[in-house]
């Protein structure tokens, strides 16, 4: 009974100071759950260029762009993870943690393919280094790609990343402008083919040598956060489902058409995590994002820490309580 007694209440010790360090994770993990959500918020002014985008005809060469960049855009608030794990001195602050980010574009129709999901932006190449953004040809669902029997061989081949380029060879174009390979090829610096995956393409299958997969990783990034690289937007679909993908998803109720404008931001505090839900509105179209921060290295640091200086406090008072109490029978 006696020692039942003393791990109840070392227990209940342990679980008030996990509540502290749980408060105090979430205060540290504040300012950079501000800031990112603050980043994504009033991108539905896009939305209706995102789900209907129109061609811009350029016959005269006047305009900049082709009228599908906000598919650029969409490409940028894929869902997916990204990693803040630096050194281990980092733990102490909480800041070494998992984001999870979610968003969701719609209107008073419904969604869309390109309403959810994670995408890469393919595009012609006219020698520009912004071709991308100015040049879309569409984009790749990359979820629907990961589907693809010999995604895997890609996947393998783009984490070795023993190349330069990825050259768009054959394709199909849907009303959407959702891009579908048919076959890919790996390029060298010199624009000479390395290696070429094909699979397979319902539609009309259309051709050509200058168009590419945006991919490009900066000089010293981690793989697993360059979020302009087809490898780790491969890899978060293979990392299954996010929490904040249900939660963007559920919160799209709470929009509200009738206003013309609508900005409602709910932050929550859960178990080693901060969680971020948006929704806004704007002239009939709408978007919500989710995203959770996970701090649990930290959390974890410190209930070790705090668990053996309370086992080195009370354990030896228990030890001179009971040879106390056994001296008293002499």
């Amino acid at each position: 009974m006696k020692i039942i007694k003393r791990a109840l209440l070392w227990v209940s010790i342990m679980l008030v100071l996990e509540l502290m360090i749980n408060a105090a994770g979430a205060l540290m993990i504040r300012g950079a759950s501000d800031t990112m959500a603050s980043s994504l918020k009033g991108y539905s002014k896009k939305t209706e260029m995102m789900l209907h985008p129109t061609v811009i005809d350029n016959t005269d060469g006047k305009a900049k762009t082709n009228g599908l960049a906000a598919l650029a855009v969409r490409a940028l608030l894929s869902d997916g993870r990204l990693y803040n794990h630096t050194n281990f001195g980092y733990n102490f602050l909480f800041l070494n943690f998992t984001m999870e980010q979610s968003v969701v574009f719609f209107d008073e129709n419904g969604t869309t393919q390109v309403s959810s999901g994670v995408f890469n932006i393919a595009y012609e190449d006219r020698g520009g280094k912004t071709d991308y953004f100015r040049y879309p040809l569409g984009l790749i669902d990359v979820k629907e790609l990961c589907a693809q029997s010999n995604a895997k061989e890609l996947y393998s081949a783009l984490e070795k990343r023993q190349f330069d380029s990825i050259r768009l060879d054959e394709y199909s174009v849907d009303e959407d402008f959702i891009v579908r390979p048919k076959k890919l090829t790996f390029l060298d610096s010199d624009k000479n083919a390395i290696q070429s995956f094909e699979f397979p393409c319902e539609g009309e299958i259309k051709t050509g040598d200058c168009y590419y997969v945006y991919d490009v990783l900066a000089n010293g990034e981690q793989m697993r956060n360059a979020t302009t690289t087809l490898y780790k937007k491969m890899k978060d679909v293979y990392d299954g489902a996010q929490k904040t993908d249900k939660t963007a998803k559920e919160f799209m109720k709470a929009v509200d058409f009738s206003q013309s404008r609508q900005d409602l931001t709910k932050t929550s505090v859960g178990f080693a995590a901060v969680k971020v839900k948006h929704v806004e509105t704007y002239d009939g179209s709408a978007m919500t994002f989710a995203l959770r921060f996970n701090y649990i290295k930290g959390v974890i640091l410190y209930t070790i820490i705090f668990a053996v200086i309370l086992t080195a406090i009370l354990l030896p008072i228990w030890i001179h309580k009971d040879r106390k109490i056994q001296n008293s029978y002499y």
